[in-house]
C-alpha cells in the first residue's frame, strides 16, 4: 500500500506527496514505497523554463529519464505524467526508490506531485 508524506490533499483527492520550488541542483522529491500518479510543473516566470525529472532505483542502480530538458512555457502549468505511465497508475517507488527533480532556472517552476 502506497504511503504519503503529508496530509494536504488536491481537487483531484490525492495526497499531496511534496510541492516545492524547484532548484537547479538534483533534488529529491520522495522516498520509500508510493505512488506518484500526478506531477504538476507550474512556471510563475516571464520565460520558459528546463524541468528534468529521473528515477533512481534502488536495488538496480538504474536512473531512468523521465524528462530531460523538457520546457515549460511562461506562465503555464502542466501535468508531466505521460500516458504511457498512467497505464501503469503513475510512477511506482518501491523501497528505497527516489524521484528526483531540477529546474534550468531556480525558483521559477513550482512541482506539486501527488
Amino acid at each position: 500500500m502506497p504511503s504519503y508524506i503529508g496530509e494536504e490533499v488536491t481537487s483531484g483527492g490525492s495526497p499531496v506527496i511534496w510541492t516545492g520550488q524547484v532548484p537547479t541542483s538534483d533534488t529529491v522529491v520522495t522516498s520509500g514505497t508510493v505512488l506518484v500518479s500526478h506531477l504538476v510543473a507550474t512556471n510563475g516566470s516571464g520565460a520558459g523554463v528546463t524541468i528534468s525529472v529521473t528515477v533512481h532505483r534502488a536495488l538496480s542502480g538504474e536512473v531512468e529519464n523521465v524528462y530531460s530538458g523538457f520546457t515549460i512555457n511562461a506562465g503555464t502549468s502542466l501535468d508531466l505524467m505521460q500516458d504511457r505511465l498512467f497505464a501503469l497508475g503513475g510512477i511506482a517507488l518501491m523501497g528505497a526508490d527516489t524521484l528526483h527533480v531540477s529546474a534550468g532556472t531556480a525558483g521559477a517552476i513550482t512541482l506539486t506531485a501527488t
